[in-house]
């Protein structure tokens, strides 16, 4: 019995003792004071982004003229093997631009309108609606009937990847159009037939790429096309598009192959306009100076440029960019201010190390805005007194002593001090975090 009321007293004064440690180190940290030292203070955002990629598809008429030879989502170099056929014909993404291109041209700025989004819509609905009468007709065994909505339905199919198709060549006028569709009529080679093994440089793919045998329908959505045009407005399109459930891609008479380019991989960001707005000058000024290069060289983009001259891309503005917990290295290469709202959108172009950003479509990823370095002081550590910023600095004993400080940069929860500009301050002192 004895024994027992000791342990329990024991215990009892065990959690008094805790208590009031605990207690004590409350009242420690209440003091609060704040231990002047050099260090690094990184500013960025959580925020979501679209992925746009270097890509091309090839079509191949017939669902089996082609026996695949390697598995999706690798890398193939340009003389490997990828398939095998007794003949068949291909042919790339561009010959389908033409029937696109001459919608475009017909339409004008049709997607602008809300009828663009009107007719996407009501072509989803109706098949739809196809898909449940032709499940209807499977019970009755009606296969003629079953034929002729699985016709109806392929139109109305190959209609919704024409419209979505234009997207693409969203900011161009009838007279970059015309140009574009006289190439392609010029190509002779749109319709290519080929037989035994087949290679990347068969098919006209002039970079080792990453394989996949099918479409997100995302492709023109997102094409490198629009690197540098999309605005804000443009981008929250792409939002609305991307969240909405899109049917399943067409593949009944037809095999399809597409390559990226894990070379060319970019980020389209939609940011405050303040964002990395050092970095926007640097590269506004950058572009002005490299402006008469690019259009001497011939080719057809600022981005092919700068991707073909490595002297140049690496005074690009740096970008760090977290995602999955990796870091990856981008380089600001773009910024598009047209839109009247507080909003810009900017392009990053990402390191080529980073294949595994290959297939994906929007990223949650952090970026980097600003490193501080210097003294980081808590806004509350600071105060205003006679129209001068200063802190309460804490003397050899004790004394609170005034002292005027010069600001570097203001941030929402802290202030940032050049220890050049600050002298009177040195790494060790301590200041009151909340003076009074």
């Amino acid at each position: 019995m004895l024994s027992r009321i000791r342990r329990i007293l024991f215990i009892l004064l065990s959690c008094i003792l805790t208590i009031t440690f605990s207690i004590y180190i409350i009242k420690t940290l209440g003091l609060k004071t704040v231990e002047i030292e050099k260090t690094t203070l990184e500013d960025g955002i959580n925020i979501n982004a679209f992925l746009i990629q270097k890509e091309d598809i090839i079509h191949f008429n017939g669902k089996n003229s082609i026996e695949k030879e390697v598995k999706e989502g690798i890398k193939v170099s340009l003389d490997s093997i990828i398939a095998n056929t007794k003949g068949a014909v291909f042919n790339n993404q561009d010959f389908r631009n033409l029937e696109i291109i001459n919608w475009k041209l017909k339409n004008g700025m049709y997607q602008e309108k809300v009828l663009f989004k009107q007719d996407l819509e009501k072509i989803n609905q109706e098949i739809k609606k196809i898909d449940i009468n032709i499940e209807s007709e499977k019970k009755l065994n009606k296969y003629k009937n079953i034929e002729k909505l699985e016709s109806e339905k392929n139109e109305l199919i190959h209609k919704r990847e024409v419209i979505e198709g234009s997207f693409r060549f969203a900011f161009m006028d009838s007279e970059v159009l015309n140009e574009m569709k006289s190439k392609l009529l010029s190509n002779e080679n749109t319709n290519s037939p080929v037989e035994g093994q087949i290679t990347l440089k068969d098919m006209g793919i002039c970079y080792p790429g990453y394989i996949f045998y099918g479409k997100d329908g995302l492709e023109n959505l997102l094409h490198r096309d629009l690197l540098g045009k999309i605005n804000s407005d443009y981008y929250y399109e792409i939002e609305k598009f991307f969240n909405k459930e899109r049917p399943s891609i067409n593949t009944e008479n037809q095999q399809i192959l597409k390559f990226i380019d894990d070379t060319k991989l970019y980020l389209i960001i939609k940011v405050p306009k303040k964002f990395l707005s050092e970095e926007e000058e640097k590269l506004i000024r950058l572009k002005n100076d490299i402006n008469s290069q690019w259009l001497e060289s011939g080719q057809t983009n600022i981005y092919d440029f700068i991707e073909n001259r490595r002297d140049i891309i690496r005074l690009f503005p740096e970008i760090k960019i977290e995602w999955k917990g990796e870091i990856i290295k981008g380089i600001l290469i773009d910024s598009n201010n047209e839109s009247m709202d507080n909003e810009k959108v900017i392009t990053i172009k990402i390191d080529s190390l980073n294949h595994k950003l290959i297939g994906e479509r929007q990223l949650e990823i952090y970026i980097c805005d600003n490193l501080y370095k210097g003294f980081i002081i808590p806004n509350t550590s600071i105060i205003l007194k006679d129209g001068k910023y200063g802190v309460i600095l804490l003397g050899k004993a004790n004394e609170e002593i005034f002292v005027e400080v010069f600001v570097k940069n203001k941030l929402d929860k802290f202030m940032i001090l050049d220890p050049e500009e600050n002298i009177q301050l040195k790494p060790g002192d301590k200041i009151l975090a909340r003076p009074k």
